[in-house]
């Protein structure tokens, strides 16, 4: 399997190795990073896709080999059109997977907020030479969901679909869909290419700003508490925020605010483990 990692990861200080007005420099200095990373998110999402259509171009065949096997022509294949189905994943959760193109698998995995929508105006790249599913975590869009969760459950969401589809798959994920995506390699041993676009892997989150998401829940406040998300944890830009705001899938991103939260301990609790 070979495993491409895109996206900047740096080091971390942990909170006590600062003194105060270290730490908060140090804040600042994440926070204005990550802002300048997120007003380019969309064309980075583009360029991921580019170098993804790179990085897998299907090779020609071997003398002897049909097309199919070796991942080249599949002209004669017919077109699959957007449909979408949904897998059972190992607790008995549905997971709703949307696929559309011609060619061996491409699965991939969104982030932290939204649904498999947001890769939707991606697929024309795609479809000509992939068949790309696009899923639904658990706890978005059109899945089901389970009253405990735990970051290995998404792993497993992630490994079901992979099974779901013929023959070996390619695998990106996003965000902190790009964690559950590099857990799930080692549930399945159909992933024959895994893509990582800005997975969280050393993330320092200051959990004042959690129990500040928490409190404006309970009080009703969930448009506040997705903002603070936005602006103090994935470091959007307040513009930007502003703009997410007059989407029609804001409400739908409001509703779902909990599952940000679990997220973060989750993603907090998490140490990839190399020797693996």
């Amino acid at each position: 399997m070979t495993v491409s990692l895109m996206g900047r990861i740096v080091r971390t200080v942990a909170p006590t190795e600062l003194p105060n007005c270290g730490r908060r420099r140090e804040r600042r200095r994440r926070k204005t990073e990550k802002q300048n990373m997120c007003r380019h998110r969309y064309f980075s999402t583009f360029v991921c896709s580019m170098v993804f259509l790179v990085a897998c171009k299907p090779k020609s065949p071997p003398h002897g080999a049909s097309a199919l096997d070796a991942h080249a022509d599949v002209s004669s294949v017919p077109r699959r059109e957007n449909s979408i189905t949904r897998v059972i994943s190992k607790d008995g959760t549905q997971i709703a997977v949307e696929c559309a193109g011609t060619g061996p698998s491409l699965v991939i995995v969104h982030g932290g907020i939204g649904d498999r929508r947001r890769w939707k105006p991606l697929f024309p790249l795609f479809t000509p030479r992939f068949t790309v599913c696009a899923l639904d975590r658990r706890g978005h869009g059109a899945s089901g969901d389970s009253p405990d969760y735990a970051l290995r459950k998404e792993a497993e969401d992630v490994a079901a679909v992979v099974n779901s589809q013929p023959g070996l798959v390619y695998l990106m994920g996003h965000s902190y869909g790009g964690v559950c995506a590099l857990e799930a390699a080692f549930l399945t041993d159909k992933i024959s290419k895994l893509v990582l676009y800005e997975p969280p892997l050393q993330e320092l989150i200051d959990p004042a700003v959690v129990a500040r998401m928490e409190n404006l829940i309970r009080s009703a406040e969930r448009d506040q508490a997705l903002v603070i998300f936005l602006q103090e944890i994935v470091m959007i830009a307040p513009d930007e925020v502003a703009a997410m705001r007059a989407r029609p899938s804001w409400p739908e991103q409001v509703a779902s605010i909990e599952s940000s939260l679990r997220q973060i301990r989750a993603i907090a609790s998490y140490r990839f483990d190399s020797k693996r």
